[in-house]
Formats: structure tokens, sequence, C-alpha cells
């Protein structure tokens, strides 16, 4: 009987490391949805202020389950991705990485995910946290570039 609850949790353990560690693999980005830029922060910065425009930040971590809903069910959504596409520097970064956890300390961002507006010269215009609908995204980033425009 010892012998049989052995086996039977040495399986249970291999089945949910399997299950786990599917959950935290990378989500592919759509096509269709929000695309982030591929550089670092400076870079992003850089090109923000070339082209004039607001960064929104997605600061997550591989382990944050709101963050991983966020990336498979807002990010992708169409709408969100043309608004956010033709009127924002997109950056999403692991704030457990040395560059993020500089960007957690520096905007004193205290959860993940959190989703962050920010001006070409890196001040904070909109900080909110927690898995949020494509809809409410959508309000956010157009909410925060009219208050900006209007300044």
């Amino acid at each position: 009987m010892k012998k049989a609850n052995l086996i039977f949790f040495i399986a249970l353990a291999i089945v949910s490391f399997g299950f786990v560690s599917n959950y935290f693999t990378d989500v592919p980005e759509s096509p269709d949805g929000i695309h982030f830029f591929k550089g670092s922060w400076k870079e992003a910065v850089a090109k923000a202020k070339a082209e004039n425009k607001l960064i929104f930040l997605d600061v997550y971590a591989t382990w944050c389950g709101p963050c991983r809903m966020l990336k498979k069910k807002t990010f992708p959504d169409k709408t969100a991705g043309q608004y956010f596409n033709d009127h924002y520097v997109n950056v999403s970064i692991d704030g457990e990485t040395e560059e993020g956890s500089t960007l957690v300390q520096k905007y004193a961002l205290s959860a993940y995910p959190s989703l962050v507006i920010l001006n070409a010269e890196e001040k904070p215009v909109a900080i909110e946290f927690g898995y949020h609908s494509a809809d409410w995204l959508l309000d956010f980033g157009r909410t925060n570039l009219e208050e900006q425009n209007t300044k």
C-alpha cells in the first residue's frame, strides 16, 4: 500500500509539474493585438521621443496569474492592439529581471501586473495594477492620451 501511495504521489507531481510549467511558458504575441517593443528600456524611451509618443509599460512576473491573463485575453484584442500600436511605444518587461526591478523601484510599483503610462521624459502619467479587460485598457489608453494632448 505504501508503495502504491508513493507511485501515486510521484505521478501526481509529474503531471502537476507539466501543467505548471505549461502555464508559465511564454504566451506568443498576437498578430492583431498589442505589439511590444523588442529592445532595451533606453531604446524604447529613445523611440518614444523620436516618434513623439507616450510609453505603455506592462510590468509582469512570470509566476503571476493576472499577468498571464492579460497576455492571453487582453493584449491580443484587435481594437486595443490597433489603438496602442498607433499611439504608444509598448513595452512589456519582467519586473524580476535586473532592468525590470530598476523600473519597479523607480516608479514604486507595488503589485503585478503594473500598467504604467509614461511620457517620453519617463514621467508617469498613470499607474494601474491588476488584470483588466481589453475595453478597460482601451479606455485607459484613450483617456490618458487625450489628457496629455490637452496639456
